[in-house]
């Protein structure tokens, strides 16, 4: 009887399945059986490795080196083959081993070295110096053209450790099969018969191709196991308008709906144009090899299907062939070439540029099919194979099992027997793969032209409603009813019509309407006091001539705000200055002080005004408008605000530059982004700062490029959170520990009772509870902070370097922490460098704060904003009023002083404390002190 305790035996073709799939590892592991068979494939490659080994042998013998068989009388070989190596529950084979230095070779059947075969030897590797305690830096891949490849394996053996704790787990007797998932390796798979039936009677998620084990997961957390459950996921979304489209994204949720009601869904509708000559482009290569050896091309003209199979017989014909072709394509000039997929672009690309030829016009006619169906059209399949949308479309193959693969396996077996039946099976699939690409094509293009009555179409995000005439007829005054009914209700009336009245409403253009009364703001008569200017003296054009004086006078009223100590009130201020007359150019010259206004009716007093409570108060243009009608009764339109901005803005320009001077001029800057929309479209802010000034810049995209002018020559610290954008920068990072140790704090109450990530999340602990207690006691100098680097690469070298973890989640924050290392610690040996980000997400927190009140910014007003919340930002770190600077017309934030406030209270003493008792009893008694 078989002990429970004993483990089975761990393989090499074991761990490198688990690199592969670690379901297929798990079946090994257990000896299951497998109901497929290898593939004939697998089989063929085997056969070249074994026919590689037998030369690489002979050349070894040739070049005087002498062979010996591992399990024989080996003492003077050089070299030692058909190794096999035995550690522990550790059974490993290796085709050839050189003595005295142990480094192992293996041979394979291939021209490309694969993450498989280094997996192998790096096994190899790790069981040798474990045997031997021998470090093994370096180990040998021999391949098909008997190449030699060195291959580094100290990195690997890491990978091999990680990998052999999970086989050993999978070993124990309760351990569970882990779940499939479709990946490239599945059509090779020998137990790939087994898992599909498995998970088809489960109506599994892993049917669906594009499922990866992450989002698996998350589907079972939340209780979704089947593809007919997922299908109730999706939920239609209305699209924003953006002036840049976002990148396409890929639904699983819509596709699974697709397959459920047996319908197409439209995402988005496919842009596809008929031609009078159409190019449907197919090649047929061996890719390990970078040989191609069949180019099928069909020429649609009309109605007429002119079809080409170029064949290569052998690596020397591929430039005769591949010049026919191009003579074929170039001979249609302007017509369309569609492929399906990357692979006909890359073909053509490589080996143009190994024979020399001109494709330029042919690269700018290649149209990929693909591009029309991922992420916008969801046919009812589980994959968007050519193969699967071919059938459902109504395309045909002669052969059951026809697939790229199986092209290979037909390939290597014609180049073996030259039999001409091979040779028609394979022209006869590269033609039916261009038929179903042809056909495709149409179905697309059928699907543009009759999406809204085809019954099997249905729109994603706007799902077909159906409704009888008489039901439309309903529906419609329905809506109108439901429209009206809004406040303004008298401007917009209820208007029933029957269809044959019915009128369209006519388009409102922006700007005045034809027709429409102008208005103009009345100047006040009345001033409150009169201000005498001094003239122009000299002509622009002609410095040099004196201007004559005219006998008008130039007029001009402004309304201000006047700030006292006691509040504010409203001015009103009349200028009055002689015109001067150019006799040499002949034009009229108001005084400069007059002419600076151009037209403005509110000087700059009640301007900082408007923007003070614009920005700071975050008061619409609406409530802005009625509170000056309230408080000074000027009536504003939003116009006016807008202007006042432009005003503000411009006249603070200066004041924002130096901010951002200011900034770059810092040992350490903060950085953070935040999401605002404009007008439907999504936008970012970045808000830069280095504690004391703040400057704010809008991009359209996340991109970083936009920051890097600043950055990549920046020699001070970059203070960042974690977004991937931020490292291009050239500069040195720290990164925000806050985000660091939230992120873990958070996954640690995800996942209560996982052991491996609460021991790293406490040693982790252990590390930085020293070093903050030392920030709280001495601040952020470095020579209190940087013994604290020894326990550092302490904790790297023993939990980060040298440890293999079994979860995902803790081998997420491993490579985190690797990728980081140069940052995450910086404030150890550099002084006063602030540990977290929490300065730029405080200058930021202001514009969160705004966008849920407003919902959206205008794209025009936006950028102006911006500019007056950077300096009023700035005002707030410096403790300072943003409305008292702008009232002084200061422009250097930093040279304005804030004037003393005044003394509003005072410490209560216990005499006046008396004095205040008596009068209250005094108030409350009124007749008391007559009877004294």
């Amino acid at each position: 009887m078989k002990n429970i305790n004993e483990r089975p035996q761990i393989t090499d073709e074991t761990v490198v399945a688990y690199s592969l799939c670690s379901r297929k590892a798990f079946l090994l592991l257990h000896n299951k059986v497998a109901l497929g068979g290898l593939h004939e494939y697998v089989e063929i490659i085997r056969e070249q490795a074994v026919a590689a080994r037998t030369d690489y042998f002979s050349d070894l013998r040739k070049a005087g080196y002498s062979i010996g068989d591992f399990d024989s009388n080996h003492d003077n070989a050089d070299f030692l083959c058909n190794v096999t190596l035995k550690f522990e529950d550790l059974k490993v084979t290796c085709d050839l081993l050189r003595k005295n230095h142990y480094e192992p070779r293996i041979v394979v059947g291939t021209h490309l070295i694969s993450k498989e075969h280094k997996i192998h030897l790096a096994l190899v590797g790790y069981i040798l110096n474990e045997c031997y305690h021998k470090k093994l830096l370096t180990g040998q891949i021999i391949t098909k053209a008997l190449e030699t490849r060195s291959i580094q394996l100290e990195k690997l053996i890491t990978t091999i450790q990680k990998i052999l704790k999970v086989l050993r787990r999978f070993g124990h007797a309760n351990s569970k099969c882990p779940p499939m998932i479709r990946n490239k390796h599945c059509s090779l798979c020998e137990f790939r018969m087994q898992c599909f039936e498995e998970i088809e009677s489960k109506d599994d998620l892993a049917l669906l191709d594009r499922m990866t084990p992450k989002m698996l997961s998350q589907y079972h957390n939340k209780g979704i196991f089947t593809v007919n459950q997922l299908s109730y996921l999706f939920k239609p979304r209305r699209r924003k308008k953006r002036s840049t489209p976002l990148p396409t994204t890929f639904k699983v949720e819509l596709q699974a709906l697709a397959i459920r009601t047996n319908k197409i869904y439209l995402h988005e509708t496919p842009d596809l144009h008929e031609h009078p000559i159409e190019i449907y482009l197919d090649i047929e290569g061996i890719t390990d090899e970078q040989y191609y050896y069949l180019f099928g091309i069909h020429i649609c003209k009309d109605a007429y299907i002119e079809r080409y199979n170029f064949w290569v017989d052998s690596y020397q014909d591929t430039e005769v062939v591949f010049s026919k072709v191009i003579s074929l394509l170039n001979g249609e000039a302007g017509a369309p070439i569609f492929h399906y997929g990357n692979f006909e672009p890359k073909v053509l690309e490589k080996v143009s540029k190994k024979f020399e030829l001109d494709i330029q016009t042919i690269q700018k006619r290649l149209i990929n099919v693909t591009s029309f169906v991922f992420g916008k059209i969801y046919f009812p399949v589980r994959s968007n194979n050519l193969k699967d949308l071919g059938r459902v479309i109504g395309a045909t193959w002669s052969h059951h099992n026809a697939s790229g693969l199986q092209s290979l396996v037909w390939r290597y077996r014609w180049e073996q027997t030259k039999d001409p039946s091979l040779k028609e099976v394979l022209i006869t699939y590269n033609r039916e793969d261009c038929d179903a690409l042809r056909m495709l094509c149409d179905e697309l293009k059928n699907i543009c032209k009759f999406s809204d009555s085809r019954t099997d179409i249905d729109f994603a995000n706007k799902p077909k409603v159906e409704s009888s005439k008489l039901g439309k007829d309903i529906h419609h005054d329905f809506e109108g009813i439901l429209k009206s009914a809004h406040a303004t209700y008298k401007k917009r009336r209820i208007s029933l019509r029957s269809e044959e009245n019915d009128i369209k409403p006519v388009q409102i253009k922006p700007g005045g309407q034809k027709g429409h009364l102008a208005y103009c703001r009345i100047v006040p008569k009345r001033a409150n006091r009169l201000v005498k200017v001094r003239s122009k003296q000299n002509c622009t054009r002609h410095p040099s001539l004196s201007l004559e004086t005219m006998q008008d006078e130039s007029e001009y009223t402004t309304i201000d705000l006047v700030f006292t100590g006691n509040g504010c009130r409203k001015i009103i201020t009349k200028y009055v200055g002689k015109k001067k007359y150019c006799t040499s150019c002949h034009r009229i010259f108001h005084p400069p002080k007059i002419s600076k206004f151009a037209g403005r009716l509110y000087d700059h007093g009640f301007l900082a005004w408007m923007g003070y409570q614009r920005v700071v108060l975050r008061l619409p243009y609406n409530v802005i408008s009625q509170t000056a009608d309230d408080l000074f009764g000027e009536r504003l339109t939003q116009g006016t605000v807008v202007n006042a901005f432009n005003y503000l803005e411009k006249y603070y320009r200066k004041t924002n530059e130096q901010l951002l001077t200011r900034i770059l001029d810092s040992p350490y800057i903060h950085v953070d982004e935040t999401k605002i929309n404009i007008q439907g479209v999504d936008n970012f802010v970045w808000g830069i700062t280095n504690g004391v000034h703040v400057y704010f810049i809008m991009t359209e995209t996340r991109e970083t490029i936009h920051l890097e002018k600043w950055f990549n020559s920046y020699s001070g610290v970059l203070v960042t959170d974690f977004y991937p954008g931020f490292d291009s920068f050239t500069c040195l990072h720290q990164k925000c520990l806050v985000h660091l140790i939230r992120d873990l704090n958070d996954d640690l109450w995800k996942n209560p009772f996982n052991v491996e990530l609460e021991s790293f999340a406490n040693n982790f602990k252990e590390l930085i509870n020293p070093v903050f207690a030392d920030v709280g006691r001495y601040g952020l100098k470095k020579r209190h902070l940087r013994k604290h680097e020894k326990s550092l690469d302490k904790f790297y070298h023993k939990y980060i370097d040298e440890s293999a973890y079994d979860y995902e989640i803790t081998q997420k924050y491993q490579k985190r922490f690797q990728k980081y290392r140069a940052g995450l610690f910086t404030f150890l040996n550099r002084d006063d460098i602030p540990w977290n980000n929490n300065t730029a997400e405080r200058a930021l927190r202001h514009i969160a704060v705004q966008r849920k009140i407003s919902g959206y910014f205008h794209k025009r007003v936006a950028p102006q904003y911006l500019t007056l919340l950077g300096i009023a930002q700035t005002c707030r770190f410096q403790d300072k009023s943003f409305l008292r600077f702008m009232l002084s017309q200061e422009i250097n934030v930093d040279l304005f002083k804030q004037p003393r406030r005044q003394a509003k209270s005072e410490v209560v003493s216990k005499k006046r404390v008396n004095v205040n008792s008596e009068l209250k009893r005094d108030e409350k008694y009124p007749n008391s002190n007559k009877s004294k």
